[in-house]
């Protein structure tokens, strides 16, 4: 009882000697550490102030407890402190200047009541009123809006979510990170927003079609139904493309090819022809010479054709590479990365591996093709999900343009990839992402990737992203046996031979039902933030895993999508580090 009367008597007497100065200075110190709480909660810089508070209190544990050697670093390290704090909440710091010395200073003083400022009504409504007249004349202009401040991660978060369902309670869902009064303001305002038109206005492409014109102005030419790999993936069933025979374009057949590509390219001047196999370089003379005869098409018609080969490279010579480099407008290079990754998955007819025949006949085509018009493309299976691996080797071995991409089949096989894959596979685009940005900056590793190249910026037209690669409409396939197939990938299937280029019949409704195939008449496209990006995905794909072209392959578009956000990050990191 004496030790409580001795405490109280103590305080007593504190209490008594305080001035109401020092009442008032505590209230003003309260009040301006309550502001600056309230001003940090709003930002990033939250979880720093946490960090800190954890370095003071290990601090504090260490000289109490006479950890001496922690102690002496801590202690160090907080000696620099004041200037670690100004660099990281620089941005913090500006902020709260910015609103001491601006004209919303009243918004320090408690309780105030809101003023619900006119400004950004009246720039709206003086824009659109720019925008009214300017049309009437027809004359372009830039506008560009200068933001007071930063949009907050509150509302970044809100909008994020009411895309997402609009209908939710997303007031609840941010209460569990943010205050709940300025969750629901904040959820109400972009309610607000939407409503008026301002946000995620739906766009109208009702009136675009893609164009009409019934030409032809790529193909795949199948130089071979036979090849020297038997990869385990292989689509095209080792080069017989599921017909249970083996064969090669005869120099008739691929001459007929050209004829026919001539007579329906219309008034298109520029020509794709790419050679396909199986593996097209074990038809190698037919191949010079419907290249020859290309040229000669090129004189008498006005055309260019432009010819590219698809090989696996094993037969690569002198002879092969010189031939491709003087002739070929790009030659696509098939390996999977790693040693052990791609003899896994890509064995000769005897079961060894193919890698060591290849690599270093690709790293020599590349140094004679100057690291231009090239690619080296893999496919990464179940057995290899760190696929940025296989990417970053190819790297290192010099190779600077590369493309890998999922494998596509069932799920009755082992090495297919899995919707319990995806957030796997996610993380490793991510992770490619991360170390792409690094090595770019750095002429010694630079590499490019292709599924992280995306034009922001123009790119195709409208029209032309509505329907992709042209599969079936602008693009088609010939066979060895000079069949044609709305794309290499189609071939063998029932029911989707096109024609012939022997006896130059052309299914033109076929052709018609392709065309008309876009991400606008897509029900699962219609709304796809990717549609122009990706233009509906692969028919092939779509076909085979849904019996039909307009229902997208559904792992497909997330693993798009997935590709494009780490793409637009890339750019986004680029052009800022610029």
């Amino acid at each position: 009882m004496e030790f409580v009367m001795t405490i109280l008597e103590g305080a007593w007497r504190y209490v008594t000697t305080i001035r109401i100065a020092d009442y008032l200075d505590i209230a003003l110190m309260a009040y301006c550490c309550y502001l600056l709480l309230r001003l940090v909660r709003s930002t990033r810089a939250e979880s720093l102030v946490k960090g800190i508070m954890v370095f003071l209190l290990a601090l504090w544990i260490s000289h109490v407890f006479k950890l001496n050697g922690i102690y002496f670093i801590l202690n160090h390290m907080l000696d620099v402190g004041i200037l670690a704090l100004i660099v990281l909440f620089q941005p913090e710091i500006r902020r709260i200047l910015e609103q001491v010395g601006s004209s919303k200073l009243r918004s320090f003083i408690p309780f105030a009541a809101k003023q619900q400022s006119s400004a950004i009504e009246n720039a709206i409504a003086q824009t659109v009123l720019a925008c009214t007249e300017m049309s009437k004349t027809r004359t372009g202009v830039l506008i560009v809006f200068e933001r007071e401040m930063a949009l907050d991660d509150i509302a970044y978060d809100a909008l994020f979510l009411l895309l997402e369902d609009r209908n939710a309670d997303i007031a609840a869902r941010l209460a569990e990170k943010y205050p709940r009064e300025e969750a629901e303001e904040t959820v109400s305002e972009l309610r607000q927003l939407i409503a008026e038109g301002y946000l995620d206005t739906p766009d109208d492409y009702s009136d675009v079609k893609p164009a009409d014109s019934g030409v032809v102005k790529a193909m795949c030419l199948h130089a071979a139904h036979d090849c020297n790999l038997r990869c385990k993936y292989c689509f095209a069933d080792t080069g017989e493309y599921h017909m249970h025979s083996r064969c090669l374009l005869s120099a008739e057949t691929g001459k007929k090819a050209l004829d026919w590509l001539v007579a329906h390219s219309g008034k298109r001047k520029n020509l794709e022809v790419d050679f396909f196999g199986g593996e097209p370089l074990m038809n190698f003379p037919v191949i010079k010479e419907v290249v020859a005869y290309g040229r000669e098409l090129e004189k008498r018609y006005g055309k260019v054709f432009k010819f590219t080969t698809t090989t696996n490279a094993v037969l690569m010579n002198d002879e092969i590479m010189d031939f491709l480099n003087r002739e070929m407008d790009n030659v696509v290079i098939s390996i999977d990365g790693r040693p052990e990754v791609h003899d896994r998955m890509r064995p000769t007819p005897n079961g060894k591996g193919s890698y060591d025949l290849i690599i270093e006949k690709a790293k020599e085509f590349a140094r004679r093709r100057g690291q231009q018009r090239y690619y080296l493309r893999g496919t990464f299976t179940r057995y290899n999900l760190d696929f940025a691996n296989d990417v970053l080797h190819l790297a290192d071995q010099g190779f600077e343009q590369l493309s890998i991409e999922p494998v596509v089949t069932d799920e009755s096989h082992d090495y297919a990839i899995r919707e319990s894959d995806l957030p796997r596979v996610f993380e490793e685009y991510e992770r490619l992402g991360r170390e792409y940005v690094i090595r770019r900056r750095n002429p010694d590793t630079w590499f490019s990737f292709f599924h992280f190249m995306v034009d922001l910026t123009g790119g195709p037209c409208l029209r032309k992203r509505l329907t992709g690669c042209g599969a079936g409409n602008e693009y088609v396939a010939v066979t060895a046996d000079g069949d044609i197939y709305p794309c290499h990938q189609f071939v063998g299937r029932e029911g989707m031979r096109m024609g012939s280029v022997l006896d130059g019949t052309f299914d033109t409704a076929m052709q018609a039902r392709f065309q008309h195939n876009t991400v606008l008449t897509k029900e699962k496209c219609s709304q796809c933030w990717a549609r122009f990006y990706c233009s509906g995905g692969c028919q092939a794909n779509a076909h085979a895993f849904n019996g039909d072209i307009s229902k997208p392959y559904e792992m497909e578009c997330k693993l798009e999508q997935k590709r494009l956000e780490c793409a637009m990050a890339i750019q986004a990191i680029e052009r800022e580090n610029a």
